[in-house]
This record gives C-alpha cells, sequence and structure tokens, in this order.
C-alpha cells in the first residue's frame, strides 16, 4: 500500500512537473528510473478508457518521451531525434517499437480518474538498437545520441573501426556485352584510358582507401582461362561477379580537339557491386592547353577531382551499410508435397514452421526489420532488410549469400528430406520446397 501511495504521488509529481519547470520539450509523462550498458527503465504513465488501452499507452509513452521529447537525468534530458519524421512515428508506433523492448513492460499501478483508466509502467527500452532503426530510417540522431567511437566518414580521417569498402576503377565502356577480354584491349588500345584510371586509384590510396589491382586481375592466368571457356555472355556474368571491389567505380576519359588546342572530360561513376545502387557521380575537365600531351591532359583532370567526391561517396555507402536491402521472399510448397506442409512441425525439432521461420528472419534481418503479409499452409511471403554487410568479419555479405543461409537453414530443419530451392531475382528471393 506504501508502495502503491508513493507511485501516485510520483505520477501527481510527474504530470506537473512541466508547469513548474516552465520547459515544453521535457515529458510530462515519463521519467527515468535507471542504465543498464544500452538499456535504460522509464517510468511512464497513460491514459485511456481501459486499462490495456491505458497501459500501451504508458509504454508508447516511454518511447515518444524518449525519441523526441527528452527525460530529465538522461543524456542532458535532450530527446534522440532531432526533429520529428511523421513517416518513421507512423510505422514505429504501428508495432515496431515492441521489438526494442528489453523485457516485458512491468505494470506498478492502475486507477480510474474521471472515467479514465490511468496506468504507470516500468519500461525496459534497448537504446542501441532504438539508434540503428532511427539510422536505417534516415531520421536524424541526436549528436546527444551518437556512438563516440561511431565512424564519421570511410576516407582518410575514419577511425580503424570504420567499415572500409574496396574500390575497383574500371574503364567505361559503350558496349553492354563488353567482357574483361574486350576491357584489356581497350586499356592497351588507350594509353589516356590507362592514364586515368592509375590516376584515379592513386586518389583513392590518398584519401585512405583499399583499391584492387584491374590489370593484375586482367593478366591473371585464371581469368584468362576462363574466357577461353563457355559462351561469352556466360563469362560476361561470371566476370562481373568476380569484381573484387565493394565498390566499382567507372572511368570514361575523353581527349577533345580544337585546332591546336586540346582537353579531357574526365566522367566518375560509383556504384555498390552487390546492387548496382549508383553512390557518387561527377565531372572535370582539364581545360583547354595548346598540348600535345594526352596524359598529362589526363593527369590534370584527375588533380581537380573535389574531396566533395569522396563525401558523397562515403556518405552514399554507409547510409547503404545502415540500411540493408528491402528484399521479399516468397516461399513456396511444390504440387509433390502431401504429407508436409507451412502448418506442420519442422521434422528437426517438432517446432512449429511458421514461428521457427519468424524467429529465423527476425535474427537474421539487419536490426530484425521483418514483417509478414501472407501465411497459408501452402504459400508464405515476407518482406526483410537483409544485411550488407558482416561487421563480425568485416566484408560485404549480400543478397546472394543470405539466400545461400536460409536455403540451408531451411533443408537442415526439415532433416534434408524435402528438396529446397532457392532462386534469388533481384530484390525477390523464391525458396521452393519440393
Amino acid at each position: 500500500m506504501k508502495e502503491m501511495m508513493m507511485n501516485r504521488i510520483v505520477a501527481i509529481m510527474l504530470s506537473l512537473f512541466c508547469l513548474l519547470d516552465g520547459n515544453a520539450q521535457l515529458s510530462p509523462y515519463a521519467s527515468f528510473e535507471c542504465k543498464d550498458g544500452e538499456n535504460v527503465t522509464i517510468r511512464s504513465w497513460g491514459e485511456a478508457p481501459k486499462g490495456k488501452e491505458a497501459q500501451t499507452e504508458a509504454v508508447k509513452n516511454a518511447f515518444r518521451a524518449l525519441l523526441y521529447e527528452g527525460i530529465p537525468g538522461l543524456n542532458n534530458a535532450a530527446p534522440m531525434m532531432t526533429n520529428m519524421d511523421n513517416s518513421f512515428d507512423y510505422r514505429f508506433f504501428d508495432n515496431q517499437y515492441k521489438r526494442y523492448l528489453v523485457s516485458d513492460p512491468e505494470k506498478l499501478f492502475e486507477e480510474k480518474v474521471m472515467g479514465q483508466k490511468r496506468a504507470m509502467m516500468l519500461v525496459s527500452i534497448d537504446t542501441e538498437g532504438l539508434k540503428k532503426a532511427i539510422r536505417s530510417a534516415g531520421a536524424s540522431l541526436s549528436p546527444f545520441w551518437q556512438d563516440r567511437s561511431a565512424p564519421t566518414s570511410i576516407g582518410s580521417q575514419a577511425p580503424k573501426t570504420a567499415v572500409r569498402p574496396s574500390i575497383v576503377v574500371i574503364p567505361y565502356m559503350a558496349d553492354p556485352k563488353a567482357d574483361f577480354s574486350m576491357m584489356a584491349e581497350y586499356m592497351a588500345d588507350q594509353p589516356e584510358v590507362r592514364s586515368a584510371i592509375n590516376a584515379v586509384v592513386s586518389k583513392f590510396v590518398a584519401n585512405g582507401y583499399v583499391t584492387k589491382d584491374l590489370v593484375v586481375l586482367l593478366q591473371n592466368s585464371e581469368t584468362s582461362s576462363l574466357l577461353a571457356s563457355g559462351s561469352q555472355s556466360d563469362v560476361a556474368t561470371e566476370i562481373v561477379r568476380q569484381l573484387p571491389g565493394d565498390i566499382i567505380v567507372t572511368v570514361d576519359a575523353q581527349i577533345k580537339i580544337d585546332g591546336d588546342y586540346r582537353q579531357c572530360n574526365l566522367a566518375l561513376n560509383a556504384v555498390e557491386r552487390q546492387t548496382g545502387d549508383q553512390l557518387a557521380t561527377q565531372n572535370f575537365t582539364s581545360g583547354r592547353y595548346r598540348l600535345n600531351d594526352n596524359p598529362r591532359l589526363v593527369a590534370h583532370a584527375v588533380d581537380l577531382m573535389q574531396s566533395d567526391f569522396f563525401s558523397q561517396l562515403d556518405r552514399a555507402f554507409t547510409r547503404r551499410i545502415e540500411e540493408g536491402l528491402s528484399m521479399v521472399i516468397e516461399f513456396q510448397l511444390g504440387q509433390s508435397v502431401s504429407d508436409w506442409n507451412f502448418d506442420s512441425p519442422i521434422p528437426s525439432s517438432g517446432d512449429d514452421f511458421k514461428v521457427w521461420l519468424s524467429d529465423w528472419l527476425r535474427s537474421n534481418s539487419q536490426d530484425g526489420a521483418y514483417e509478414r503479409s501472407v501465411a497459408t499452409d501452402k504459400f508464405i511471403r515476407a518482406s526483410v532488410k537483409v544485411p550488407l554487410w558482416d561487421k563480425d568479419a568485416n566484408r560485404p555479405f549480400g543478397p546472394d549469400e543470405f539466400a545461400s543461409k536460409l536455403r540451408l537453414a531451411v533443408s537442415k530443419a526439415l532433416d534434408g528430406e524435402y528438396g529446397v530451392k532457392a532462386t534469388e531475382m533481384g530484390q525477390r528471393l523464391i525458396i521452393s520446397i519440393n
């Protein structure tokens, strides 16, 4: 009884706080209780016509206070987000907020006030996961909540812990069917292109990037033997898959001649290898010179590369890593399977297949971003965010590896009794069980 009375006093003090303090930004619904590592416990209250609704509202108020209003005693009373994002807010409070609860909220007390139910709850929140969710949504995280050790860029100023993508620089080829053999011939015939690639690679190295040597790749004996076998289209597909960089930078160097004057026009385009998404693009020109020395013109054009290009590349790649890749996954049951379906237990453990699948997808997606839209006994459709970087191994991780990992997991769960096939089509993955 004494503890319940104390909780009521706390609730009254919380509701009066903003009036007494005069600071409208701080939350009148919540107070800081304690912190354990990145887990924060908040005491909050909410009102609604029914008890369960009041409890839910109290839990949401704890998140609202943390995200938008700030809580005295916690990180200088700064909210986690610098401004409200309506699209993030709608999705988050629809059902996503539950993912960031450390444990089930504890009800401290509940009472009826003027026809409304009022509940006070003790809510423990995973702020590390919440920060990742904010970044993944492209929303602004408050400086007071930034990780002090978090990387701010990937270039020369990046700390040792930063994600460092490797770069491979290749010439622009107008022919979409061009393979490495044609690329090698083009570079041999165009010395200014070769000069441009070498100069651009030197720029990347000077800005702290790891680069892969395209010339070594072209001269590699295994690549040469690969080019000599199979159809040209098969070779082109295989070569693209074997490009060694995380980021592919295409260089187009054109020498324009006007009487005695020449100039070099240089175009750079950087794409993410896993998805083909464009990360940065920029054009440079050497200016017009009375100079019959193409390599010098190219070098001058490359010298004009602005730091903005590297900053643009850093931001775009980091954002891709933080967001992950959206992918739709469809699970289909073949007509030949008559003794098992998606409502059945899995043979390996006897667990419910749909529950097991939801747990696996949530555990292996980016920041637990997973939603299931359709689920029958014969068909399941879900959407996930696929990680694009393996933080433990500090290397890229893409849709192909995710598909292989999922196929093996499903096959193992089914004890190898059924054939499991994974078909990847861009950002759509079909898992067939036969």
